[in-house]
């Protein structure tokens, strides 16, 4: 009589499946090490602090009988028209970009006599901006902001 043997092929399933559990986590640990993880500012805490400075900015923006408006009728340009506070306004505008901050920017607010600024968008990379706009007039801060993509 010949003894037969039987072959499993369970040991080696097993090692084939926790190899390849190994090998797909060592992946996603090398990828995630790669990635650009600017979405948080630097300085949050002192940003924290001014936090309820920046919500009365809001509401005071809010309040304000005419808006800024930001008009981007020509692809090219942004135009922004201030409300009739004065003429002394000033302050800054932040071009945020939210997925590489090394490519924000700021810049000063210089409006005309019609309370206007053009920002000429041609050297701006294509895709999503934030448009952050800081400005004193009498005496009072306000902030507004949107959304801009380049295409």
């Amino acid at each position: 009589m010949k003894a037969t043997t039987k072959k499993t092929f369970w040991p080696w399933g097993i090692t084939i499946v926790f190899s390849l559990f190994v090998l797909v986590m060592l992946s996603v640990l090398l990828i995630s090490t790669t990635l650009n993880n600017d979405l948080v500012t630097e300085n949050y805490y002192q940003q924290e602090i001014g936090y309820q400075q920046h919500i009365d900015q809001i509401n005071r923006t809010k309040q304000l009988v005419s808006k800024l408006k930001f008009i981007t009728d020509d692809p090219q340009t942004l135009l922004l028209q201030f409300p009739k506070l004065g003429n002394s306004i000033s302050g800054t505008i932040l071009f945020f970009r939210p997925d590489d901050r090394k490519k924000d920017f700021k810049t000063a607010i210089k409006i005309n006599s019609e309370a206007r600024q053009i920002i000429y968008l041609k050297n701006l990379i294509k895709g999503n901006w934030k448009v952050k706009v800081f400005w004193t007039a009498a005496r009072q801060d306000y902030f507004d902001e949107t959304s801009l993509i380049i295409e």
